[in-house]
């Protein structure tokens, strides 16, 4: 009888443990894989691998947070050990309970801070919005809490068939409900790594430049005449910023408040927060200004990814400035001698910054020149005449790249040509129809094809590219893992090449 009890017992507990591990593996393939622009997925799975008590500053805030902060710059050019913890229109509320987390494993933080964007956020009661900041967040009483206070305090609408007990349950436990996303699950469910390729250390290499639509002296407040009270400040997240500032305080931590780059914000906000940061006795740090613009050498044609948010070359250059103020006004380890970051993800880090840095260049000369780099895999063909602009300086580069094809000579011939890893294995030139096959990995050919006056760049089995201008076209792939990682056009505008680079999806 005795053993029979204890043969059930073991039997039970067998049960539960399968049962639970099932349902960790289900709800992570089932959960969405948030890799977009913010890469939240990323930011809240590797958060968790950070090493106990290894990080001395931690960035709270949104999209800003995670495209502008360049966490790997501060740790190469200052040897700071930090993480970003923002995400796509997160919040002040969700913020403060991530900190919470923070402090649970990390106790030598040193200095929190805190984008300001959020003061603002008009956008709060979105459910998504919570959710990709929440559902890489271990469970924990923070996380329920952050559920309850979501629930409580935001304007939660529910459909017929949801009930508030319902929505808190899906929130702790994802799988509930995303688990009829079987139909959708492909390798991004059961590969994340393989597709998390611009987020370390919580921030996200931006790839995109923005292409301004008004001055320079339009983005800098300083030339913002208006000059009233703010009203729309949101009185729920501006108490969570307190809350974020009352827990620093609480543990001795320095917390700062910053606003990064950002065309939406203006004196008024900027007004608002600088008497808040005053009564809490807390710095703040304003970057939307052209002397602090200027102080980080910012090219308004070339480092903003969008009107709000910096891209790489952007966020490189802030974070360079935003480095040399924190080793100013505080002491911090130099993890640089403890190998803070592995050699593995500083690698990842330079590749993500290549493409980025490609696919922001301004000129066809800068291109070429960020194309350099012997993990590429590069195709291009004729779409247009564009042979009276070539110079021998693009000539050298091209065939630096692995070329062969001499441009200026091929007036009113139809060409294409590949190179993989700096040598050529494809080139055909002729005035008839062209139909190469250029194999970027054994799984992955591309079809340069000219027919009948049309010029088609495709996978195999798959549609044709497009592009927005007529010219020279590349089509860059990473050789490594065959993603597709910048298109652009040289065409001539007004007597000279330009580059017109597509925006990366």
């Amino acid at each position: 009888m005795k053993n029979k009890k204890l043969r059930n017992a073991f039997n039970a507990i067998i049960f539960v443990l399968i049962f639970v591990l099932s349902f960790s593996y289900l709800t992570k393939v089932f959960v969405p894989k948030w890799l977009d622009s913010n890469a939240e997925a990323s930011v809240g799975t590797h958060f968790y691998e950070q090493k106990k008590d290894s990080l001395e500053v931690v960035f709270l805030g949104s999209s800003q947070i995670t495209q502008c902060v360049d966490t790997v710059e501060l740790y190469k050019k200052y040897g700071i050990l930090s993480y970003d913890l923002g995400g796509s229109h997160n919040t002040l509320l969700v913020n403060y309970y991530w900190l919470l987390d923070v402090f649970k494993t990390q106790k030598n933080i040193k200095t929190v801070v805190v984008d300001t964007s959020l003061v603002f956020n008009r956008d709060t009661e979105q459910d998504v919005n919570y959710r990709k900041n929440l559902d890489y967040m271990k469970w924990s009483m923070n996380k329920f809490n952050a559920i309850k206070d979501y629930h409580d305090k935001i304007p939660t609408p529910l459909t017929e068939s949801d009930s508030l007990f319902k929505m808190e349950t899906s929130f702790m436990f994802p799988l509930t409900r995303f688990h009829s996303r079987w139909n959708e699950l492909d390798e991004k469910d059961f590969n994340m790594e393989k597709y998390d390729v611009y987020n370390i250390q919580g921030y996200t290499a931006a790839c995109n430049r923005w292409r301004p639509t008004f001055p320079y002296e339009r983005f800098c407040i300083e030339n913002d005449e208006r000059d009233d009270d703010y009203k729309l400040f949101n009185e729920v997240q501006t108490s969570y910023l307190h809350k974020i500032i009352d827990e620093c305080k609480s543990r001795g931590v320095e917390c700062i408040l910053i606003k990064t780059p950002k065309s939406a914000w203006n004196k008024t906000a900027h007004n608002y927060v600088e008497k808040l940061a005053k009564e809490r006795d807390v710095p703040f740090l304003e970057y939307t200004t052209d002397k602090a613009l200027k102080e980080m050498n910012f090219v308004w044609e070339q480092d903003m990814r969008d009107g709000d948010h910096l891209n790489a070359r952007g966020s490189v250059k802030f974070s360079d400035l935003l480095g040399k103020y924190l080793v100013e006004h505080g002491e911090y380890t130099d993890y640089r001698k403890k190998n803070g970051i592995s050699k593995k993800l500083l690698k990842k880090y330079e590749k993500a910054k290549n493409h980025c840095y490609l696919s922001t260049a301004l000129t066809p000369e800068e291109f070429l020149k960020e194309l350099k780099n012997d993990k590429y895999s590069i195709a291009i063909q004729s779409s247009g005449d564009i042979s009276d602009y070539w110079t021998p300086e693009l000539q050298k580069q091209l065939e630096e790249l692995g070329f062969s094809l001499k441009i200026a000579e091929l007036k009113g011939f139809n060409y294409a040509a590949g190179v993989k890893n700096g040598e050529e294995k494809v080139c055909e030139v002729t005035k008839d129809v062209i139909d190469a096959r250029f194999r970027v990995i054994p799984s992955i050919k591309l079809k340069l094809i000219y027919e009948e006056d049309q010029t088609k760049t495709a996978l195999v089995h798959e549609k044709a590219y497009e592009y927005s201008k007529e010219g020279l076209r590349f089509t860059v792939f990473d050789s490594e893992n065959g993603f597709l990682t910048t298109r652009a056009t040289f065409y001539e505008s007004d007597g000279k090449l330009e580059l017109f680079v597509e925006t990366v999806e």
